[in-house]
């Protein structure tokens, strides 16, 4: 008896600490409570950042490759890129940066060597 009460308080703790670092609830629910992590399907962070009552991302989301590497990093109101945005390098250097108003491209670009788009 005691076997098994050890067990499923191990099962609750793994599935309490575990399930929010790993699944984001309801894409779009707007139930989250603190940031939400989004994993690609190897496992590794894709993004992370937090939805409103209406369950559009809020804020500052942060973006990454397939291998964890810091992609970009940028700011959502009601679920539209809103305010600065900076994408980088691999390496973690900046590549360029820009500024959103209700989802669209505002003013020019700043970038270090590519084609700003």
């Amino acid at each position: 008896m005691k076997n098994i009460l050890i067990i499923k308080m191990l099962l609750f703790t793994h599935f309490f600490a575990f399930s929010q670092i790993m699944v984001a609830p309801n894409e779009n629910s707007g139930r989250t409570n603190g940031t939400t992590y989004i994993t690609h399907k190897n496992g590794k962070l894709a993004k992370a950042g937090k939805y409103d009552s209406h369950g559009k991302e809020t804020g500052k989301w942060k973006f990454y490759t397939l291998i964890e590497d810091l992609e970009s990093i940028g700011y959502y109101k009601s679920g539209q890129k809103h305010g600065e945005w900076k994408d980088f390098y691999a390496n973690g250097k900046t590549l360029k940066t820009g500024n959103y108003e209700k989802g669209k491209r505002k003013g020019e670009c700043s970038l270090v060597e590519a084609n700003c788009s």
